[in-house]
């Protein structure tokens, strides 16, 4: 018994499209079958596997011995999370094959087989947000912004002016993490490390009276998102996985009198540029030229005529 498994999108797949699989079954003697099929999985921190779809090859049957070839698509909905590398959120298709098992029959034999694949978003970190000025006041500080919605790669200006402190620090922070609800631990997984927020960029001055201080988001910066994908199985029921990047600017000063200081954060929004609609298009047709080998490419008359593609 040999199992094959290929996708037909190189690899990656764009949220709101379809993932063609391509499976072949080489069955060396006439054989039972109980179930086959497709499963699109991930790994939540507390779970071993989430499914996220599926997709039926071959329900329960006799089958004689030959190659089958079948091809699949699963509908990548718009609600599931693209992968993010940074935090260990993958995914992977398995192509799964469950027999009667010969020696046990109160258990299956399963045959799998498992191949990675990258869902992407096509509308990673663009916004419909629209961008406001910001102007704060605390404690004899004030501070102002013409916007609060930034590109990586584009430096951020924090107009200032005070009269009661004799030092300000801005910090650019961002603070990203997994999102997971599950049965073990409800909506705070044990699984999930608590992270403090990262520091991405750094200015200060002691000239305070009037000014302006300057920190640039780097050009890797992740766009701001929250991402979570919902169980619709009933088996699933309540389990939400997702991922969230939140971006502020921390403000810091010191009173010029006393040990008091002064520190509160400012949310902003980090956006990217927008996918290549073309780009999109390429990737999901790439293969599927007219010089693509043939799916029968191989395979003997006999067995064209006998087995379809469905």
């Amino acid at each position: 018994m040999k199992i094959e498994l290929s996708d037909l999108n190189n690899g990656s797949v764009y949220i709101g499209d379809k993932l063609g699989i391509l499976t072949k079954f080489n069955f060396e003697e006439d054989s039972e079958v109980l179930w086959t099929g497709l499963q699109l999985l991930t790994n939540p921190p507390c779970a071993k596997e989430l499914q996220i779809a599926k997709a039926a090859i071959f329900s329960r049957g006799n089958f004689e011995s030959g190659e089958y070839i079948r091809n699949r698509t699963i509908l990548i909905k718009n609600n599931v999370v693209p992968t993010i590398k940074n935090r260990n959120l993958e995914y992977y298709i398995k192509l799964i094959l469950r027999q009667p098992h010969p020696i046990n029959p109160d258990d299956d034999l399963v045959i799998n087989k498992t191949q990675k694949i990258e869902i992407k978003s096509k509308a990673i970190g663009v916004q419909t947000k629209k961008s406001n000025p910001i102007s704060f006041s605390l404690s004899g500080l004030n501070i102002n912004l013409t916007k609060d919605v930034f590109k990586p790669g584009e430096t951020i200006k924090i107009n200032f002016s005070s009269e009661e402190l004799k030092e300000i620090e801005i910090r650019l922070l961002q603070e990203a993490n997994l999102i997971c609800y599950c049965d073990a631990y409800g909506q705070n997984c044990r699984k999930v490390e608590k992270l403090p927020p990262a520091i991405a960029g750094d200015a200060k001055t002691s000239n305070v009276e009037k000014g302006f201080l300057l920190l640039k988001v780097p050009e890797i910066a992740e766009p701001s998102h929250s991402y979570v994908w919902e169980a619709q199985e009933k088996e699933q029921w309540g389990f939400k996985f997702g991922d969230y990047t939140r971006w502020s600017l921390r403000v810091m000063g010191k009173l010029s009198t006393g040990r008091e200081r002064v520190k509160f954060d400012i949310p902003i929004t980090i956006v990217s540029k927008p996918v290549d609609e073309a780009k999109i298009g390429e990737d999901f047709f790439a293969g599927r030229n007219s010089a693509a080998p043939s799916l029968f490419e191989g395979l003997s008359s006999k067995l064209q005529k006998v087995f379809k593609i469905t």
